[in-house]
């Protein structure tokens, strides 16, 4: 955040760097990228939202950032770090089986810094089917994450309430097998009728 430095390096917005980026050529904030998303690494697996600077541990952070993990931004870094070779599959294991674990009863997923249920549990389960747990717990809770975005699918078509929930969902499910055809179709149909004039 260039207008705003005493703003914390972020987790999610490293995250998706490295997703952005992929297997392009290097850049220098490749390596920046992944050291901040390692010191935002906890032993239990859990990602904090806002790190310190990794070049600049000396600086102590200031300002209310830093609090409660989210499960979306976690969801961001586990996809990243599971598709990059840069980070040991213990880190990506610990990461995923902590993420799991956060399901609701119901099999959504709640998040602090993405407010919608349906774009959160739609960030985690595209993180956890891309990983498999030597436990198995994120095959279950993948299962569970895809019965629930599924059932939020409204009469209109929509699973939650805008096109991004419902594209975030479509791409999600996408993700763990074939799309039911009804669901898909209406959800097709939203999208198309949510197009603004200008595209």
């Amino acid at each position: 955040y260039r207008d705003c430095p005493a703003l914390p390096w972020d987790a999610d917005d490293a995250a998706a760097v490295l997703l952005a980026w992929g297997a392009g050529p290097g850049w220098p904030g490749l390596a920046r990228a992944r050291a901040v998303l390692l010191a935002a690494l906890d032993v239990d697996g859990s990602v904090r939202t806002w790190v310190a600077d990794p070049d600049h541990p000396e600086r102590r952070l200031v300002g209310p950032w830093l609090g409660p993990v989210c499960n979306g931004v976690a969801a961001r870094a586990l996809r990243a770090m599971a598709g990059d070779p840069a980070f040991e599959p213990a880190v990506v294991q610990r990461t995923a089986r902590w993420l799991a674990a956060r399901a609701e009863p119901d099999g959504g997923f709640l998040g602090e810094h993405y407010p919608s249920r349906v774009l959160v549990t739609a960030l985690v389960l595209e993180a956890l089917a891309a990983v498999e747990t030597d436990d198995g717990t994120a095959g279950g809770a993948v299962e569970r994450a895809a019965a629930w975005l599924a059932r939020e699918q409204r009469p209109d078509g929509a699973i939650g309430r805008s096109a991004l929930e419902t594209g975030a969902a479509l791409l999600a499910l996408c993700r763990v097998g074939p799309l039911d055809g009804e669901l898909a179709t209406a959800a097709a149909g939203f999208l198309v009728r949510s197009q603004r004039w200008d595209g």
